[in-house]
């Protein structure tokens, strides 16, 4: 994936002229102005001068700025947990005791099939949620049938989402997304500005990964970068990975989920970044997936408007050894009650595909 100070810059032109939840005013140009330019451009500058005078700088999720210059997952990439892995089985370590090793480091890993991941893992069962975000339960090629009726108050939470998918063609996505508010209140679970990559199986059971930004009523509804992997056949790789508090509502992190090519008796490898920071290693069952960005939200009653849209560019797609613009034949859905409690908007733009997602009802 190619990320670059042109395109970072295009993408400031493109959030002056689309200003929140799809409203093009020109009357709010001057002052919007003002604030993306601050956004975009003070970190990009404050980057530059500290890539002159400081040298061997580590960075994560949550302090990484955009990129300058061209970007793309590096071959025959090696992650810095399963370095340290070879490092302490090279010493004679027991699993046990290289697992150890790796939680006092913050690192995490599954001795069985070598998944690997930065933080601690939170199994499915132990999140917020009573039940796990299903991306891939409908054929996204076609919109999914929604119920009728406001949402009642219910003892289980029901799931809404919009989102824009593609074929089941690709071995990566990657964007630029600004998670937006990602509102949530006490009758609303859990909510997730993501991207997914993932297949059903042959028997239509689901299988994916993803990387984003989720709101699980943590730490006071706290925004955290996160990552998943779901409904694989090796549960101790799967599960939740909260990672750290994000940096801003309007700040455009880079995300990239990558298939390596290399298959094993678990399934296909994959390797999740943020802002070029390693976060993630899993399986998933297919070498050639579907790609799509995602507005999610759990409710068990009423929903919370979005003060700020979801926001996605620069959207590309890997092929296998080629990175390609995704801006044509995209798929969209929007499902929930009657009437839908999310909305979309979507567009090229600099030869990609844009998406803005937004809650913008409440019942």
């Amino acid at each position: 994936m190619i990320y670059s100070l042109e395109r970072s810059l295009e993408t400031v032109e493109l959030n002056l002229s689309t200003p929140l939840r799809g409203k093009r005013s020109l009357e709010q140009g001057g002052d919007y102005l003002k604030r993306r330019m601050t956004n975009y451009l003070a970190p990009i500058i404050i980057t530059v001068l500290a890539l002159m005078f400081v040298s061997n700088i580590s960075v994560h999720a949550q302090t990484s700025t955009q990129s300058i210059g061209q970007w793309q997952p590096p071959a025959n990439f090696v992650n810095p947990v399963t370095a340290k892995v070879d490092e302490y089985k090279a010493m004679n370590m027991s699993d046990d005791q290289i697992t150890a090793a790796l939680m006092a480091q913050g690192m995490g890993w599954d001795p069985i099939t070598g998944a690997a991941w930065m933080g601690v893992l939170v199994p499915p069962n132990q999140t917020n949620q009573s039940q796990v975000v299903d991306p891939f339960a409908e054929n996204i090629t076609a919109p999914v049938s929604s119920q009728t009726g406001n949402v009642s108050p219910q003892t289980s939470p029901v799931e809404a989402d919009v989102l824009m998918g593609s074929s089941n063609n690709y071995m990566g996505g990657g964007n630029y997304m600004s998670c937006g508010s990602v509102a949530t209140s006490s009758v609303e679970t859990s909510h997730y500005v993501t991207m997914h990559l993932g297949k059903a199986y042959n028997d239509g059971t689901p299988c994916w990964c993803e990387v984003g930004v989720g709101n699980d009523n943590l730490e006071g509804g706290a925004l955290y970068f996160y990552t998943y992997e779901g409904n694989t056949p090796v549960p101790g790789e799967s599960g939740f990975n909260w990672i750290c508090p994000i940096n801003s509502e309007t700040y455009q992190n880079a995300y990239c989920i990558e298939l390596n090519g290399v298959q094993d008796q678990y399934g296909w490898q994959y390797n999740i970044w943020i802002n070029e920071q390693w976060e993630r290693s899993g399986h998933v069952q297919a070498q050639l997936n579907s790609v799509n960005f995602a507005d999610e939200i759990f409710s068990t009653g009423s929903y919370t408007i979005d003060s700020i849209n979801a926001h996605f560019v620069n959207s590309e797609l890997y092929s296998g050894g080629v990175w390609n613009n995704w801006n044509s034949g995209a798929s969209f859905q929007n499902s929930g009650n009657n009437p839908m409690p999310l909305s979309y908007d979507d567009y090229v733009y600099s030869n990609c595909y844009v998406y803005d997602a937004w809650t913008s009802q409440t019942t």
